[in-house]
């Protein structure tokens, strides 16, 4: 999924930290979305972000893959 991808998700389902930000732009909802979702994701070693030209992809990692089998119930 690109982030691009993950934005427009985000917007659309009115995630509350979209929802309560003062962002106008395109760039602006790119960090939030940096800050809020993937930068904490990261950390845990639960996604990886690569560049591929001038967009980002996300991709689980194994340790991501097991967290969410592990967790999914909690989605569905």
């Amino acid at each position: 999924m690109s982030k691009g991808d993950l934005v427009d998700f985000v917007q659309a389902e009115g995630f509350d930290f979209v929802a309560t930000s003062n962002a106008t732009t395109r760039k602006g909802y790119y960090r939030l979305l940096d800050s809020h979702v993937v930068g904490p994701l990261r950390e845990r070693g639960w996604v990886d972000v690569e560049r591929v030209g001038r967009e980002k992809y996300l991709t689980l990692t194994p340790e991501g893959e097991r967290t969410l089998r592990a967790f999914r119930y909690l989605l569905e």
